[in-house]
């Protein structure tokens, strides 16, 4: 699994929040978001286009289903795995906390 397909594997996913997803596709997913990050900074810089007015409409959307919601879903997924009550994804919301815990997820052994 590489992580540009591990990404893709989790965009397709935005809603799944049963199931599990193993430290493999977790970690991967991150990497290829990273990945495809840099790539889009890079291609937006060279075009000139500008985070204001419309600009910044388009890149909330784009990053509420493009990252929020699957990283969601894949942690979620992670936490299925680890066999944690899903609730904790609430850690993932609190500012110096969330590092901690989504490496925490991604360290963790999964029972399944």
């Amino acid at each position: 699994m590489n992580p540009i397909t591990a990404y893709i594997d989790a965009i397709k996913q935005p809603f799944n929040y049963s199931g599990t997803a193993s430290r493999l596709e977790y970690w991967m997913c991150f990497v290829g978001y990273i990945i495809l990050s840099i790539i889009i900074g890079l291609v937006c810089s060279l075009i000139g286009l500008d985070m204001s007015g419309a600009g910044r409409v388009v890149s909330f959307i784009l990053g509420l289903f493009l990252v929020f919601l699957p990283g969601l879903a894949l942690t979620a997924r992670r936490l299925n795995d680890i066999g944690w009550p899903i609730w904790l994804i609430i850690l993932c919301f609190i500012p110096g906390i969330n590092l901690i815990a989504w490496i925490i997820f991604g360290i963790v052994p999964g029972n399944k």
